[in-house]
């Protein structure tokens, strides 16, 4: 199946360490450390298990961070991003473009390549079509932050 199931949920924030020290408190879920991505100009927070992610706009400096600080910037914090995880990148984006929907950039973040689509497009809702081998790249990261004691 190309679109294989959601992967996670992104709700955009406007200050990432108070809103994971709130939906912590109030859920009870663990958050990994921070990451933040000088190249794409985005803060980002999992609680991998329960499928949520925090992510804050860093600087305008990048497609993703310009668009995500001009969608905090008109509609403030907000639920924003339908992550789908898919089998292959290359059909997902094809499926898209057939239909009109063009990705605002594709991109590789270690053994994950993503697309990346503006709301605009898609209803309001932004996506973003993940493809990666198990397990999820995110929770490597937050275990390797965790064994490096950070």
């Amino acid at each position: 199946m190309l679109f294989e199931r959601v992967d996670r949920v992104i709700a955009l924030v406007d200050d990432i360490d108070k809103a994971r020290d709130f939906f912590s408190d109030l859920l009870g879920w663990k958050f990994d450390d921070v990451i933040r991505s000088e190249e794409q100009q985005i803060a980002v927070t999992l609680a991998g298990r329960h499928g949520f992610e925090l992510g804050q706009p860093l600087s305008d400096g990048h497609p993703v961070g310009a668009a995500e600080m001009k969608h905090l910037a008109d509609h403030g914090p907000c639920l924003r991003t339908f992550v789908i995880k898919v089998s292959n990148l290359d059909e997902a984006v094809a499926h898209f473009r057939k239909r009109g929907i063009e990705p605002l950039m594709i991109n590789s973040i270690g053994p994950a390549r993503e697309a990346f689509y503006d709301a605009s497009q898609t209803y309001g809702i932004s996506f973003l079509l993940n493809e990666y081998p198990e397990p999820h790249p995110m929770s490597l990261i937050g275990k390797k932050v965790e064994q490096e004691g950070g």
